[in-house]
Parts: structure tokens; sequence; C-alpha cells
């Protein structure tokens, strides 16, 4: 028999052959707060039941997640099947969206940017596993950028390349400054009555050199990883020529000199990636305007190796 501990208990929602192997799951979701809910996936392996969602490991602390993912509960609705591959295999697709969960929960909300999360799992032959993960349209060039870098790594190379130029020439973007996070944090607190967290900054913002720098840096990087040499070559020069001079800029273009006379030498993407993300260990300044705990809980925070993924 199965047991769960929760706020309000488990509920089984389905029984259903997701994987087709002749074996029924048990679909079941656990309302851990009011608001969001634990979705399970559990299936008879002969001796107990076991749980099919694999979610990878905990960045923090490196355990793996094999029990749940968490979605928005709203009108009972939990999560969704759907097929994306045309292989007869349905994906599970589940969307967070922490803006819902506001309204005293302050575990959930801090008043800093956060948009809802979409989780699309699907069967590896073993366990469902995240296939495809994303967010609601960006608001910040800050959350392009992630958004850029997340489906570069996935090799995405379209979308990302759409998110580099949308970073470096869309109107729409908002600067995240100190200014527009401090109002935000005094609205939610007004609103919520909840105890301000003071803000700090360690360099002075100038966002858009540093992120647009960063942009056309990643556009170079995408033109190499699919062999457009001769497109990255012009990025390249286009980068030095805009931001060689610019004070903000600057650091993203030494990155990118770095990155490309390593290439440059031995023709190897790898020796390339390994010079730019030996450059942002020795400045990890760099890597702050592009992720850091100031943009919120929801922001990746950005390490080395985020800055070159092609290895």
């Amino acid at each position: 028999m199965l047991y769960f501990v929760g706020d309000s208990g488990a509920n089984l929602v389905d029984v259903v052959d997701l994987n087709k192997n002749g074996i029924p799951e048990l679909i079941l979701y656990n309302v851990v707060h009011y608001g969001y809910a634990d979705i399970s996936i559990f299936e008879w392996d002969g001796s107990k039941f076991r749980s099919l969602i694999d979610m990878g490991k905990y960045s923090s602390t490196d355990d793996t997640v094999i029990d749940w993912v968490s979605a928005t509960w709203i009108s009972d609705t939990h999560y969704k099947l759907i097929e994306i591959n045309g292989e007869g295999l349905k994906e599970i697709m589940v969307v967070y969206d922490v803006n819902q969960l506001c309204g005293g929960f302050g575990d959930f909300c801090d008043g800093t940017p956060a948009r809802a999360q979409t989780t699309i799992l699907g069967w590896n032959g073993r366990s469902y596993v995240i296939k495809q993960r994303y967010y609601a349209p960006a608001q910040y060039r800050f959350q392009a950028i992630q958004d850029g870098d997340a489906a570069s790594s996935q090799k995405e190379y379209d979308k990302a390349l759409r998110l580099y130029q949308e970073t470096i020439f869309g109107d729409k973007l908002k600067s995240y400054t100190p200014e527009i996070r401090d109002n935000l944090r005094a609205q939610f607190d007004a609103k919520y009555g909840t105890t301000p967290i003071p803000t700090s900054y360690p360099v002075a913002l100038d966002e858009y050199p540093r992120l647009a720098a960063y942009a056309y840096y990643r556009i170079m990087l995408l033109h190499i990883a699919q062999n457009h040499e001769s497109d990255a070559g012009i990025v390249y020069k286009t980068l030095q020529e805009k931001f060689g001079s610019d004070p903000y800029g600057q650091p993203y273009v030494e990155m990118a000199n770095q990155f490309w006379d390593a290439y440059q030498s031995t023709s190897k993407i790898y020796d390339g990636c390994a010079a730019a993300i030996q450059y942002a260990v020795e400045h990890p300044e760099i890597l702050i305007p592009l992720g850091s705990d100031y943009h919120g809980s929801q922001s990746h925070i950005y390490v080395p190796a985020d800055v070159c993924p092609f290895r």
C-alpha cells in the first residue's frame, strides 16, 4: 500500500499506461501548500511501486530527485498529456506559476521577477525525464539572456539566436535596474505586508552594454557551433567595434578574444571554451549581470562553465 505525507494528502487522478509497456501507471498529486501540487507517477515493478519521474539532480546538493514535479494547482488541473514526437508515447506537460501563488505565502513570492515555468517530461526507456523546460516570454533583458543560453545548451540554435538578437535590438525588453528592483520590492511589501529585504549590487549595473556584448559573444559561439565560421568572424568584428572601448562591455569582448585566439590556434571549439571559461574564473564579476541572487529566486546563478557550453 502507498502512503503519502502532505498538507492535504495524496489524490489519485489517473490510471493509464503512459509508456505502453502493458502496466498501468498511477498518477497522483499531493497538495503540498495551498496553490501548488507535487505530481508523482508510480508503476508496479513486481515487488513495489517505483517512481517513474527522474528530475535529475539538485545543483545545490547533487541529490537526485526521483519522485515528483511541481505544478500550479488551478481548478483541479495539474498536468496535460501531449504528444510531441509522433511516436505514440505521451509526454507530460506541467506548468508552475509562482505568480499565482502569491497572496500571503511569502515563501513563494518575494517581489522579484518571476515567470510561469513549463516542464515537459518524456519517456527515456526507464523513467520520465526533463525533455524541455522553458519560461513565459521574457520581460527583462537578463531573462532573454538566460533563455537564450538555455536554448543554446539544448541545441535550439534558432531560438537562441532570436533571443540574443532581442537582447541587443529589442525595444520591448526592460533593464533590471536597482531602481526597478527596489520599486518592485516596495510594491510587493505594501501589498503583502512583508519585511523589505535590503538591496545591494556589487558592481555598477549599466546593464545594456554588458548584456548586449555578452549576446554578441554568444551569437559568435552559435555560428562556430554550426560551422559558420565566416558569420562568426563578422559577429566577432562587430562585437569589437561596438564594445571594445566601452568600459562595461569590454570584459565580454576580452572573453571573446580569449575564445577566438584559442579556437584559431587549434580549430577546436573545446579549446576556445576552455579559454573563455578560464577568463570567467579569473573575472567572476562578469557573471553577476547575467544571473545572480540579485535577479531573484527564479534566476539562474551563473558559474564560469555557463559562458561556453560547447565542450
